[in-house]
């Protein structure tokens, strides 16, 4: 759990913490200072609720094609979305014209 205090991004803190199930991470806030407590707080609370604005169907009906891209493309607009980068539907689909533009669009 040392590696917590270094998260700076709520994307960070949500890949730190994800790896572990709720009664664990109420252990570790309970012998924690208050910082980690905090982070595990806003995670619990929060940050693991938050949901990308596009998910697996809006790329495909937006003309992406299935397959081991999408995983990277979710996760990448998870993250900036929860970095507050990505707002909303616009933004998103603003986010994948520049990072992950269709071939032959």
């Amino acid at each position: 759990m040392g590696k917590l205090p270094q998260c700076q991004l709520n994307s960070e803190i949500v890949v730190f913490l994800r790896q572990y199930q709720l009664p664990t991470l109420v252990l570790i806030g309970v012998e924690s200072p208050r910082a980690i407590r905090h982070q595990i707080w806003q995670y619990l609370t929060t940050l693991a609720h938050v949901q990308a604005p596009l998910n697996g169907n809006d790329l495909r009906k937006l003309g992406y094609k299935p397959g081991p891209q999408y995983r990277e493309i979710l996760d990448r607009l998870l993250a900036e979305t929860l970095d507050g980068v990505i707002q909303d539907e616009g933004d998103a689909q603003a986010f994948l014209e520049e990072h992950y533009p269709l071939v032959g669009k």
